[in-house]
């Protein structure tokens, strides 16, 4: 899995947020469902690493779960489950 540009921006400005503000980041397991391959795994990381104050997203497919790293300042596990459920997956 390769991270792209976007990504890495996103991170460094999340990183630059998280200095200047000294913001408490908090870590989430979402579990999903019906992901059946890498091309799932690759398509929930991009939804999830696109969200405005997502800092990582690691998504396995066995489990079905994501990992992810936020600002709950910026964004709500809610509003991450929604986006799963958003890109054709469930998110419990």
């Amino acid at each position: 899995f390769r991270v792209g540009g976007q990504q890495l921006a996103a991170a460094a400005a999340v990183e630059t947020l998280r200095k200047q503000r000294e913001i408490e980041m908090e870590t989430t397991t979402i579990q999903v469902s019906g992901m059946s391959c890498g091309g799932c795994v690759k398509s929930v990381t991009k939804v999830l690493s696109e969200l405005p104050g997502v800092l990582t997203a690691e998504v396995t497919l066995q489990p079905g779960e994501a990992k992810v790293e936020f600002d709950p300042a910026h964004v709500t596990r809610e509003a991450m489950a929604q986006a799963i459920e958003d890109a054709g997956f469930g998110a419990g």
